[in-house]
This record gives structure tokens, C-alpha cells and sequence, in this order.
């Protein structure tokens, strides 16, 4: 239409014709239902482009991988840490159990880069190790899913001034370790300060691993089943103040390592299957109070460098330790001194023992002598 009021206007400018036509035109051009209904539509289209950005900002978070990485990515960085922990992992072992845990049982989803997850590999090498699945209390949930136990209880009596974090949960639930039961850890950095079991039927052996908590204080595990031998990787523990292994079926000799344990204060062994000798280098232990390793085949002598230790509790009885009690212990002693010194001919000559024990007074002592150094166990 307005093609068509150009060309008669060029053609005729001087006739009246024009005039009328342009007149009418251009005010019935605005109203006309074809331009109007283009601009309405024009904004409304934004359907499509409303709904499309909104779907991938919403799918993302939901498949963000744990770790952020893939989970063939965590499980070769899990392991990793793992053969690095424990030097290599074989088939059917307790590290092995305790690594296809943290990678595809484990819903607390650790990440390698973690600190912490060292700690919780640790622990969960520790509960296989002692064969977890057999203790009488606190043992995994079949699905390892969350539940609780109240017979393991950790005594954290006189320790009020360090905030600690402990719990009830079963071993392997999908929480914090440091809610496990039978563990206590320092409120800050969330490390374990105390593994506590006694009587809970442990059995297997100590694992190596402990050596990675680096800040454990307490080890009770005492009145078990352990077999095996003492972890020489606990003696990187120099935080350690207890070790309390009495009444198990532990072998070999004491490590070497555990003599340079010099913040040390409680060291119970009695009542295992211990042998080799008492090292020298015991002197170095100049916290040590409590040092019991009777009913042990131990031999040798027991060395002067004891006398270093101010003994609140020295049981040294039913042993095949022989000689003197040195002077220099019964020097420096400051309460209980248990031996083999009674009789004619004694296996040790003890002049300053409290108390003096031959085979025939094995029945006494069991019923005696344990309870009264019971109390040593909780420093």
C-alpha cells in the first residue's frame, strides 16, 4: 500500500488526487492488524531460552564426583596412600580389607588429600587386624551402616582440662572415627589421643599402622586375645604415656624402639608370652612408673640402668629373669617391687622387694597381687 502512495504522489504533485490518498493512507497504516501482532510476539518467544539455562546449572551439583575426581581416580589415590602406609597390600590381608572398605563400603566418602583419612585407613587396619568382626561389642554393621554399642566405654577421668571427642558408634560407620567407640580424640586437630578396649574379645594381632597416629597418648588392650608381637612402629609414638597390653598371648621380644618412648609412664605387659631380654637402654625411660612384665619367660638380668626409674610398681615375677636386684633400683624404688626371690636358692636375690613370689605361690599372686596394681591401668 505505501509503495503504491509514493508512485502517485511522484507522478501527479499538482492534482488534488494525491492529497486525499496520503491523507487516508498513512492513518489507517498504524491500526492495521499485520505490524502489530509482530512486535507482540517478538518478547513472548523466550520460552525456549527460559527453560534451556535452567537445566544445566540444576543437573551439575548432582553429579559432582566425590573427591572431585572419578571414582577410578579416588580409588588409585586411596590406594596410593595406602601401599605408602603400609608398605604393600596383600591379597586377603587386613590392609586390604581395610582399603576395599575406605573405597567402596565407606559412605563418609575420605578423600586421599585428606589428612585425616591416613587415620581412619589406621583405624580400619587395626579393626581387621584384631579380627573386628568377632569382638563382643561395637563390631561393623553388616552394611556398615550407622549404629551404636554402649559396652566399650572410654574413662577419660582426670583428663577435664583436654577437651576430647568420643563417642558410641559401631567401628566402620559412616561417621567421624572419633565417635567410634572405644576412641577418644583431642578436639583439636581431631586426632587420636586413645584407643581404650578391655575384655572386648580382641584377638589377630597389633597392626604396624598404629605407628601413623602420631598423637596417641593411651593404648589399652588389655585382657584380650592378641597374639603376634609388639609393633616396633610404636616407638614413633613419642606422645605415648601407657601402653597396657597385660593378660594376652603376645610373643617376641620388647621392641627396641619402645625403650626410646621417653614420656612413657605405664608399661604393662605382664601375663603374655614374651621372651628375650630387659635392654639397657630401659634408663631412658626416666618417666617410666609402671613396669610390669611378670609371668613372661623373660631371661637375662635385670640392668642397672633401671635405677634411672623411680618404680611405683616393678613386677617382675614368674620369669626366668636371674642375678641380683641392683642397688641402684632399690635405690631409687618408691613402692611395689615384685620377684622371684623367695626360698633357699632363689632365681633372683631381691634385697628391697615388697614382695617375694616362688611357683608355689602362683595361686596368691593371681589372687593378690593383680588386683592391688589394677589401679595403674587409668593413670
Amino acid at each position: 500500500v505505501i509503495e503504491d502512495v509514493v508512485d502517485i504522489s511522484t507522478d501527479a504533485p499538482t492534482t488534488a488526487q494525491p492529497t486525499a490518498g496520503p491523507t487516508a493512507l498513512p492513518s489507517e497504516s498504524p491500526v492495521t492488524s499485520s505490524p502489530t501482532p509482530l512486535p507482540s510476539k517478538s518478547p513472548s518467544t523466550p520460552e525456549p531460552t527460559t527453560s534451556s539455562p535452567t537445566v544445566p546449572p540444576s543437573s551439575s551439583p548432582t553429579i559432582t564426583p566425590p573427591c572431585g575426581m572419578s571414582s577410578h581416580d579416588r580409588s588409585v589415590a586411596l590406594t596410593a596412600l595406602a601401599v605408602k602406609a603400609s608398605g604393600s597390600i596383600e591379597v586377603d590381608s587386613p590392609q586390604q580389607y581395610a582399603l576395599d572398605w575406605l573405597i567402596d563400603h565407606d559412605t563418609y566418602m575420605s578423600c586421599s588429600d585428606d589428612p585425616r583419612t591416613l587415620q581412619r585407613y589406621a583405624l580400619a587396619v587395626f579393626y581387621y587386624s584384631t579380627r573386628g568382626d568377632d569382638w563382643k561389642d561395637c563390631s561393623a554393621s553388616a552394611d556398615f551402616s550407622e549404629a551404636t554399642c554402649d559396652t566399650v566405654q572410654i574413662n577419660l577421668a582426670g583428663e577435664e582440662t583436654i577437651p576430647k571427642v568420643s563417642g558410641n558408634n559401631v567401628w566402620l560407620s559412616p561417621t567421624d572415627e572419633c565417635t567410634w567407640a572405644g576412641i577418644a580424640c583431642c578436639e583439636e586437630p581431631m586426632t587420636v589421643d586413645r584407643i581404650e578396649f578391655e575384655g572386648n574379645g580382641i584377638g589377630g594381632s597389633l597392626p604396624s599402622e598404629l605407628g601413623h597416629l602420631t598423637d596417641l597418648r593411651f593404648l589399652y588392650a588389655e585382657r584380650g586375645e592378641l597374639a603376634g608381637t609388639i609393633p616396633e612402629s610404636l616407638g614413633n609414638l613419642s606422645k605415648l604415656i601407657v601402653i597396657d597390653l597385660d593378660y594376652n598371648s603376645i610373643s617376641g621380644s620388647i621392641p627396641e624402639a619402645l625403650y626410646g618412648l621417653s614420656n612413657l609412664v605405664q608399661l604393662d605387659l605382664n601375663n603374655n608370652a614374651l621372651t628375650g631380654t630387659i635392654s639397657s637402654s630401659i634408663g631412658i625411660m626416666t618417666e617410666l612408673r609402671f613396669f610390669q612384665v611378670g609371668n613372661n619367660p623373660i631371661t637375662g638380668t635385670i640392668p642397672f640402668q633401671m635405677g634411672a626409674i623411680s618404680l611405683a610398681i616393678g613386677g617382675f615375677e614368674f620369669t626366668d629373669l636371674t642375678g641380683q636386684m641392683p642397688s641402684s633400683v632399690c635405690n631409687n624404688l618408691a613402692g611395689q617391687l615384685v620377684a622371684d626371690c623367695a626360698g633357699d636358692d632363689p632365681k633372683l636375690e631381691c634385697g628391697c622387694c615388697t614382695e617375694c613370689l616362688g611357683e608355689e605361690d602362683i595361686n596368691m599372686w593371681f589372687n593378690t597381687i593383680e588386683p592391688t596394681a589394677e589401679p595403674s591401668a587409668k593413670p
